[in-house]
C-alpha cells in the first residue's frame, strides 16, 4: 500500500471539494498527487466518506449510529474504518473544515458519500438513525487491508 502523506490527502480534498462531481479530469488532477493508481482510488473512495461521517455524526442521533467498517470488492472484511489512513486523516480535515469552513469543501464532498446518502434516505423516511448500522463496499483489493482490528475514532 502507497503511503500518502498529510499534504497529500489535503489536497485531495481541495480538488475533489471544488468539483461538483468526479470525472476524469478530477481523477487525473488526484492522480498527479500519487505513484499508483489504486492510491488515487483510495483517495476517491475514503475522503467523501469521511467528510459524510463528520456531518452525519453532527446530525440529532447521529453519534449513536455504529460504523463495523468496509468491505472490498473480493468480499474481503470487514475492516475498521482505522486501517486506512486516508480516511482517518480524511476525518481529522473534515472535523476542522465542518467548524472552520469552508463550507462548500463539506458540501461537494460529504454529499458524494455513500454514509451521507443512507443517512439522508433512513430521515426521509421517518427513520431514527439511534441503532443504525452502516457499512459500505469499496471496489478495492482486500490484499491492501491487514486484519489488524482495532477502534474507530471518534469525531466531535
Amino acid at each position: 500500500m502507497e503511503s500518502v502523506t498529510n499534504d497529500t490527502v489535503y489536497a485531495a480534498v481541495e480538488i475533489l471539494g471544488s468539483c461538483e462531481q468526479v470525472d476524469d479530469e478530477v481523477e487525473r488532477r488526484i492522480r498527479s498527487l500519487v505513484a499508483e493508481d489504486l492510491t488515487m482510488r483510495r483517495l476517491v473512495a475514503f475522503i467523501p466518506e469521511a467528510f459524510g461521517w463528520v456531518v452525519v455524526s453532527h446530525l440529532p442521533g447521529g453519534m449513536e449510529m455504529s460504523f463495523p467498517g468496509f468491505t472490498v470488492q473480493e468480499g474481503g472484511g470487514p475492516f475498521p474504518l482505522t486501517c486506512e489512513p486516508i480516511f482517518t486523516e480524511a476525518v481529522k480535515i473534515a472535523q476542522f473544515i465542518f467548524h472552520n469552513g469552508p463550507r462548500h469543501l463539506i458540501e461537494n464532498i460529504a454529499n458524494r458519500s455513500a454514509i451521507l446518502g443512507a443517512t439522508n434516505n433512513v430521515l426521509n423516511e421517518g427513520g431514527s438513525l439511534k441503532g443504525s448500522t452502516f457499512a459500505w463496499c469499496v471496489p478495492l483489493p482486500a490484499s491492501l487491508y491487514d486484519q489488524t482490528r482495532s477502534a474507530i475514532p471518534n469525531v466531535s
